[in-house]
């Protein structure tokens, strides 16, 4: 899983996906009990304030799934007038989460969260 992924690798990971993703603002990946394991880019002031937000918005998230008999959490979206935060839950209490510009191709940032997802999982 995740955890078997160096540090370092997983901080490359991020880098392409958002050198490659000009709609992405922040890509990070934060463990269940908040800390960032990686993100990109390196030097934005959002590192501190976006955990804690993606793991209360995933735990919200993945109670109501369950709850409403919809199995376990995969993904979720927030759609904001000013962009978007969509996370992806990587199966071992880690987030994959991107903060998007309010006209991102939605479709395009789904498709390389998904992408990005597998390889740090080593799919």
């Amino acid at each position: 899983m995740v955890a078997s992924m160096q540090r370092y690798e997983a901080q490359l990971l991020l880098d392409q996906v958002c050198q490659a993703s000009p709609d992405i603002e922040m890509l990070a990946l934060i463990e269940g009990d908040g800390q960032i394991r990686a993100h990109s880019p390196r030097e934005t002031a959002l590192s501190d304030v976006i955990a804690p937000l993606v793991v209360g918005v995933a735990d919200v998230a993945d109670r109501s799934a369950q709850e409403l008999g919809r199995g376990m959490l995969e993904s979720f979206l927030i759609e904001a007038s000013q962009g978007v935060l969509v996370g992806r839950d990587l199966g071992d209490g880690t987030i994959l989460a991107a903060l998007a510009r309010d006209r991102a191709a939605l479709g395009l940032i789904l498709h390389d969260l998904r992408e990005c997802a597998k390889q740090l999982k080593g799919e």
